[in-house]
């Protein structure tokens, strides 16, 4: 069954289930990527830390059914595809920039789900003075998902990021997944040319239904107003 799904399905099986075991590799190929979480999925299986029933219906509602009318897709294709307004780029303070690339983010995510019961917030209040970048929440109250915005290159606000996903997912009630978008301006800081970077990245995924998106410099297209 596994040999079925694509990297992606897998890295998503990854995340929820076995979030400790080896990042795929392209060195190592998709077969030891499968063999290293069907060993972490026997181990929890076998441990009764997850029941088969509950593998079934994840790979039922989040993979097998996630189509681009999906919450998750619809989030990760924005993210991914976001033009970032030149304004963004100039040297002002990271959180103005930040804050800058928030909006547009925001804007995005408003005409992508206009047809769905998704609210979406900037800097959302949460318990502990602590403030969500994006904040999406269901009509029902019960399907959250927060989204974090970094720059690679700012080492202190970097660094912190394992904590704070932490404790965002410790104050978030009902807390579906969470997304990370990690700016890389300069090539320096992708996390093949920096171990600091690649350690954060893969801290951060260690967490449970939390996924990171790199954009780096080739994938930053500045857009005119």
């Amino acid at each position: 069954m596994l040999n079925a799904l694509s990297v992606d399905e897998l890295k998503s099986v990854k995340r929820e289930f076995c979030p400790k075991i080896t990042p795929y590799s392209q060195q190592d190929g998709k077969n030891a990527f499968v063999g290293s979480i069907r060993d972490s999925l026997k181990r929890s299986f076998d441990k009764k830390e997850i029941s088969y029933h509950e593998f079934m219906h994840f790979l039922r509602q989040e993979l097998s059914d996630d189509t681009p009318k999906q919450i998750t897709t619809k989030i990760r294709n924005v993210l991914e595809e976001i033009q970032i307004s030149k304004n963004a780029g100039y040297k002002t303070t990271r959180s103005v920039r930040e804050r800058w690339i928030c909006s547009e983010i925001y804007q995005a995510l408003r005409y992508e789900l206009k047809d769905t019961d998704y609210k979406v917030e900037v800097e959302k209040s949460l318990k502990g003075n602590y403030r969500a970048d994006l904040f999406l929440s269901h009509r029902s109250g019960k399907k959250n998902y927060l989204i974090e915005v970094k720059f690679a290159g700012k080492s202190g606000s970097r660094d912190r990021l394992p904590h704070q996903v932490t404790k965002y997912q410790d104050c978030i009630s009902y807390l579906k997944r969470t997304f990370v978008l990690l700016i890389v301006q300069y090539k320096k800081y992708l996390p093949e040319n920096n171990d600091a970077v690649a350690k954060v990245i893969e801290d951060v995924e260690s967490r449970k239904r939390t996924e990171v998106i790199v954009k780096g410099p080739g994938k930053l297209e500045y857009r005119s107003g």
